[in-house]
């Protein structure tokens, strides 16, 4: 179950893209989790892969064709617990974990009529400590 606050308020579901809703998705089905490899070209091509999945099930779904896509980033931090007693412990592969201000933020940039974007996935999270 989805925890709705003023930091997930905003972003929506793949199915809602695929409907034609532009809105960002931070869906945990739409996550890669990459925190283990250690070998930059395997992950540049498990992150390409999942793109051609997620763009497939996009056009196959949608009956639309994706012209352009762009790979960005956005910061995402721990969210703090209710009443602000301290932090959730964060989870790159758990959305819920996360305070979704930078990405709610970087969507509102790209999804401006002048940029032409008709959603932003989240396709996977990567720690500092990892980079």
């Amino acid at each position: 179950m989805s925890q709705i606050s003023h930091t997930t308020v905003g972003g929506g579901t793949l199915e809602e893209v695929v409907r034609g809703k532009k809105t960002y998705v931070a869906q945990k089905e739409c996550l890669i989790d990459l925190r283990n490899e250690e070998d930059i070209d395997v992950v540049k091509q498990k992150l390409l892969c999942h793109c051609e999945e997620i763009c497939t099930h996009l056009e196959e779904n949608s009956l639309r064709t994706i012209n352009k896509f762009y790979i960005g980033k956005a910061l995402i931090t721990q969210r703090r617990k209710p009443r602000g007693k301290g932090f959730i412990k964060f989870d790159p592969m758990d959305p819920n974990t996360w305070k979704k201000n930078g990405i709610s933020s970087r969507w509102g940039t790209h999804k401006k009529e002048d940029y032409g974007r008709d959603g932003m996935i989240v396709l996977t999270a990567i720690t500092k400590e990892a980079v």
